[in-house]
């Protein structure tokens, strides 16, 4: 399976606890062609490859509710720092721990 695909974040770590998302809320990410994008209230966009995952990440700068701003913000800072992945449950990793679970389709490798 590859990471490449249209994706759902479906939990996150908040005050080092994996956490689901702000009720109502979604956060997406696609990933094709060594780009990433995505979106909750703002859209994002960076690079990815197998190596360095994921390169620096650019977004819109709309407003929103609080919570919701904090926790795109939360989710694009963890975004940068994973270093590994975990295909068996989609998980992006930093240090060894679960930072972000992934639901959604990837693209089965050939």
């Amino acid at each position: 399976m590859s990471l490449e695909g249209s994706w759902i974040v479906e939990s996150m770590e908040v005050g080092g606890v994996l956490s689901p998302l702000v009720e109502g809320s979604e956060v997406s990410i696609d990933i094709a062609d060594g780009r990433l994008s995505g979106g909750g209230i703002n859209r994002y966009m960076g690079s990815f490859d197998s190596e360095n995952l994921f390169g620096p990440i650019a977004s819109t700068m709309m407003a929103g509710p609080v919570e919701l701003m904090d926790q795109e913000h939360t989710f694009l800072k963890l975004l940068e720092q994973v270093d590994s992945v975990s295909i068996d449950r989609v998980s992006l990793k930093v240090g060894g721990r679960t930072v972000i679970v992934l639901a959604g389709g990837g693209t089965e490798e050939e």
